[in-house]
């Protein structure tokens, strides 16, 4: 897919007054009347007020909440390739220049086709659109996360005073086509999102599984749109669900010392290292498991998978670094990395970027798939570690200290939370903006922001959290008690 914006072309204009006052309500805020003129070459729009504006620019108008404050409207086209032809979709837009008086209200994002009355279908079966303003900061249903992007930003106010907002929809697979498209309707209205913990700083929602009975859980796994989730336990076995964690089956792969498990994005491919022991692999959801009889025994400690699940990277308790490129079949021994005691890992999507901490030890980080590595911070109690999915965002804890961050594939760290607790467990979202972590005989904390600012989940008392899970999407958040060897599982969507 790819993006085009022409100007050579001239903008046929529609006249879209005659549509209007089937749509102003005393909520309508702005309405932009859009044709797009589509060929294998270019897309042109007509907004209203008789001016003909191509893609990539946008008409400004003022707003019930904005007083003499314009807003911008910017539409973009996606281009999506086929054989010998191709189709034009709304790909993304953009509303700007969006001052503080907006703040705390809905508005409402339509588009309709020429008939002025057939609302069309955005993505899914959703034909109004609802973004969140609260305080600048723009949010829609966390639910919509699979089919779009939603981009807050800020900018000195044009024609006024302060700062303004804005947010940027892309929409991920656009299905709405160009020439379904005549307006653009935004309204304002009553805000009926409810923001939830994966969005703000709040307290979850939780679900206590009792069906499985109080068990040493070690680590938890989650494909990225939490659907998937598998769960190890220490001296026991292993457990998979398909329904979020709603119920659970165990797995019967053998009571052992399971001490890590990773997933791919899809959750079909797991891996799960046991300590003192071997590697063991499933390409069926964890229905059934195989030995990697490729890796050595050893006192496995951590475990980290791509998206494809076909790059993994794993460590020894005092012993090396260990990486694969076919899903766990074969093993390479990184001797670079010094034999330590690690207690974390993660692997990039592409595989290129590694970081592994190492209890009374130091963060090392590898841009080359761990042929050289390079040390990072300072010598800590390093107990966890995660990233987001391109290794840029990073993120350890450190026992009795806090948390710690970076936001330059490790390169440089500061201390997001600087609580004094016994932590032991860490894990992110695909991009690194929802966390939760772990303490053991302590609280759970959550971030929402990329680990800017924790919330203590008080509702859940004190737990030890070795085994925490972060969906890819940011909309699970899965924990594991081990409190004197045995707790449940709990689970929560917001």
């Amino acid at each position: 897919m790819s993006d085009e914006f022409y100007h050579d072309d001239p903008a046929e204009e529609k006249d879209s007054w005659k549509f209007r006052n089937k749509f102003l309500t005393s909520f309508v805020i702005i309405v932009a009347s859009i044709f797009f003129f589509q060929s294998t070459l270019a897309s042109n729009l007509s907004l209203n007020s008789g001016l003909g504006l191509e893609f990539g620019q946008g008409v400004s108008q003022t707003v019930v909440c904005s007083g003499s404050t314009s807003l911008n409207i910017i539409p973009s086209a996606a281009f999506v390739n086929a054989s010998s032809s191709g189709t034009h979709y709304l790909g993304s837009i953009t509303i700007a220049n969006i001052p503080s008086a907006c703040s705390s209200s809905d508005v409402f994002i339509s588009a309709y086709d020429d008939s002025g009355t057939n609302a069309q279908t955005l993505f899914g079966s959703v034909t109004s659109l609802p973004i969140y303003d609260n305080s600048g900061t723009f949010y829609t249903d966390s639910t919509y996360s699979s089919y779009l992007t939603l981009t807050s930003s800020s900018a000195a106010c044009v024609g006024a005073s302060g700062t303004c907002y804005g947010f940027t929809i892309n929409f991920k697979n656009p299905t709405l086509t160009a020439t379904s498209v005549n307006k653009i309707v935004i309204q304002s209205g009553a805000n009926i999102i409810t923001l939830n913990c994966f969005q703000i700083a709040k307290e979850c929602t939780w679900t206590r599984v009792t069906a499985l009975g109080m068990k040493n859980w070690q680590s938890i796994a989650s494909s990225s749109d939490g659907t998937k989730l598998v769960a190890v336990v220490y001296g026991g076995d292993v457990y998979t669900s398909t329904d979020s964690g709603a119920s659970w089956v165990n797995r019967l792969v053998g009571n052992k010392n399971w001490w890590a498990v990773t997933s791919s994005s899809d959750g079909t491919k797991l891996v799960a290292v046991v300590n003192p022991g071997q590697i063991y692999a499933s390409i069926n959801s964890g229905v059934s498991w195989t030995l990697q009889t490729g890796s050595i025994s050893g006192a496995w400690r951590t475990i980290s998978s791509n998206s494809d699940g076909t790059k993994l990277a794993a460590a020894v308790f005092s012993g090396y670094i260990y990486t694969s490129i076919d899903s766990g079949v074969t093993w390479v021994e990184k001797t670079n990395s010094g034999a330590r005691a690690w207690t974390g890992i993660c692997v990039s999507e592409d595989g290129l970027k590694l970081a592994a901490t190492a209890v009374a030890g130091l963060i090392y980080t590898s841009v080359d798939s761990g042929v050289s590595w390079t040390s990072r911070e300072s010598t800590r109690q390093w107990q966890a570690l995660t990233c987001s999915v391109d290794g840029s965002k990073l993120a350890a804890v450190v026992s009795n200290t806090g948390i710690y961050l970076s936001n330059n594939s490790g390169v440089t760290w500061s201390l997001g939370n600087s609580s004094s607790q016994s932590w032991t467990s860490i894990d992110s979202s695909s991009d690194g903006s929802q966390l939760i972590a772990g303490t053991n005989g302590g609280k759970v904390f959550i971030s929402a922001n990329s680990g800017v600012s924790w919330t203590t989940q008080t509702a859940l008392g004190n737990l030890s959290v070795d085994a925490a899970a972060v969906s890819g999407n940011g909309n699970l958040f899965v924990i594991g008690d081990s409190n004197s060897l045995a707790g449940y599982l709990y689970t929560s969507t917001g």
